[in-house]
């Protein structure tokens, strides 16, 4: 307590480090509990994981009401001008990966929209050497569980311009063969097949997705119509 509280601002501790604090207070309360009343042991790395999971979670769900209203004005000032026409893409798949480094792993997220209504969301945890090759991982992955459902006609929205510009203008990247062939692959599985690039703030569905999935390292896919109950503030997100 008297670290966290006092001396670790003293000796540099960072302000993103010092957020978790609150959240590690809690959980090595409750880890005493467990320990008092049912003699339950709980590994010190299990509550320091266990904190920073929920405070990243937390913090994520403070910012993106504020992120999605940005974002739901800046697409009504868009399309205000076109109210007559409609949405060219009645399925569309928005797709996103979150990395922080090779050995903590990664996390890949997708949600797939029937008439911008959200159809199916997707979550789960991998490894990848880079961030782009991530994000390619993150594409085939949505590609595949899009084929199961029998879908052939879709288009996918992503954050990375990059792999954007990969796929569309078929690029040459060595360090990438392998995915960008799979990727080549699986559009076979389509009748219609299309990419396009979107700002992170129009992504932010696919974004708390693959960070939910990072942080908590899931080894088991989530693949369901319904959102997963970590991912905060759905309500406001289905109104995109």
């Amino acid at each position: 307590m008297d670290f966290l509280l006092w001396r670790a601002k003293e000796q540099g501790v960072g302000t993103e480090v010092m957020k978790v604090f609150p959240w590690l207070l809690w959980y090595i309360w409750k880890s005493h509990n467990e320990k008092l009343f049912n003699n339950k042991d709980i590994a010190p790395m299990d509550t320091l994981n266990l904190a920073e999971n929920e405070s990243q979670s937390w913090f994520l769900a403070q910012v993106l009401p504020s992120l999605f209203e940005t974002a739901a004005d800046e697409q009504h000032s868009t399309t205000t001008e076109r109210t007559d026409c409609q949405d060219p893409f009645k399925w569309r798949c928005q797709v996103d990966a979150s990395w922080t480094g090779e050995k903590e792993g990664c996390g890949l997220g997708f949600i797939a929209l029937e008439e911008n209504k959200p159809s199916l969301y997707g979550a789960r945890g991998g490894r990848a050497k880079t961030p782009l090759h991530a994000e390619a991982n993150g594409l085939i992955w949505a590609m595949q569980e899009i084929t199961k459902l029998g879908l052939q006609v879709m288009h996918f929205e992503t954050d990375c311009e990059q792999l954007v510009n990969i796929i569309n203008r078929e690029e040459d990247w060595p360090a990438l063969a392998m995915e960008i062939d799979e990727i080549k692959d699986l559009t076979r599985s389509f009748t219609e097949f299309s990419m396009s690039f979107i700002p992170r703030v129009l992504n932010i569905r696919a974004d708390g997705l693959a960070k939910g999935a990072r942080s908590r390292a899931l080894q088991f896919p989530y693949v369901d119509g319904c959102a997963p109950r970590w991912l905060p503030n759905t309500g406001h997100m289905d109104a995109n």
